[in-house]
This record gives structure tokens, sequence and C-alpha cells, in this order.
């Protein structure tokens, strides 16, 4: 409700009237206080009433983070944790990156020096899986089976046995069952 001069006047009149009298008559006093709440809730400034979202009940960046990932991919199990400090980065790379990335690895406006490199930069990175996985795990699986490795002398030089490989080709096979589905 908007008050114009007019009833605004009329309140502080009545209210000045009334502050004279002893007791004030309980009908004015209702529409004394009555005057000063509407013009009160007039002027004072109002904040906008925003609705309550999912996000605005998030106190820190994890807290966001999971929930942005509950709700992209609702139907896996998710983790997520922020890191506060960023990858580090060391030789040769420091002085691959654009002269416009600072040496903390954020877009700038100024260019950085050619002899100072990027140090550290933000990074994110996801694991998931998806209905797929079977025939992925199952096909590599199967490419690795067919390596012999015994006509490769690198491999048992470096230490590897056959056995130990044969192991990790039938690991390979254990996993891709892991995810097989009634379907699949």
């Amino acid at each position: 409700m908007l008050f114009d001069a007019k009833d605004l006047d009329s309140c502080i009149a009545e209210l000045s009237f009334n502050m004279t009298m002893q007791p004030p008559p309980t009908h004015t006093h209702t529409h004394i206080a009555k005057c000063t709440k509407e013009w009160l809730d007039c002027y004072r400034p109002q904040q906008p009433k925003s609705p309550r979202t999912a996000l605005s009940s998030c106190s820190t960046v994890d807290d966001v983070l999971r929930l942005y990932l509950a709700e992209t991919y609702p139907s896996s199990l998710n983790a997520g944790c922020v890191m506060r400090d960023g990858v580090m980065v060391g030789s040769p790379f420091p002085h691959i990156f654009s002269p416009n990335i600072n040496h903390k690895g954020f877009i700038s406006d100024t260019q950085r020096s050619a002899n100072s490199g990027v140090y550290s930069v933000p990074a994110m990175t996801s694991l998931q899986s998806s209905s797929n996985i079977h025939s992925y795990v199952a096909s590599l699986q199967q490419c690795v089976a067919q390596f012999k490795i015994s006509r490769h002398n690198h491999f048992l030089e470096a230490g590897m046995e056959e056995d130990d490989y044969q192991e990790m080709v039938e690991n390979l096979f254990t996993l891709a069952e892991c995810y097989k589905t009634e379907g699949g």
C-alpha cells in the first residue's frame, strides 16, 4: 500500500494529538500502529524474495560440486573433491603455454614474460562408467590376449614374466565380466 502526503500527515497529526492524551483510546492506538507499520513497510527497502534453490543450500565449493554431479548424472554414483591448489607443471612443460596464461595457469589480460613459465594449472577430471564398459574392457582383453609377449624381448628384459602377463590378461577378462549386464 502506498501513502500519499495527506495520509502521512493524517497519521502524524493523530500521533501528535494522541501523545497528549492519557491513556490513548484503543481504536486510535490501533490506527496509529497500523499507519506506522504501513508507512514503514511502504518506505523500507524491500528485499527481493527469491525461491530457495538447492544451490542456495550449498555452503562450500565441495557442496556445489556434489550438487552439480548429482544433477548432471542422476543415475550414477558420484564422488567429487575440490583441490585448493593447482596441479604442478614440471619441466619442460612450463613454457608450452600461451603467453596470456599467467604463472598460476589462469587466463590473464596481460602477457607473461617469455622467460617466465606456468608452474601450476587448475584441473578437473572425471571417472565414469557407462553401459558400454563391458564391451570396451572385453575388446581390450581380446586384443591383449592375442599379443605374444615371448616375441618381444624388451618386455622380458624389463622384468615382465610370461606368467605375470597371462595373469593380467585373466584379470582383464574377470573385470569385463564384472560389468556384464543381463541383456549384454
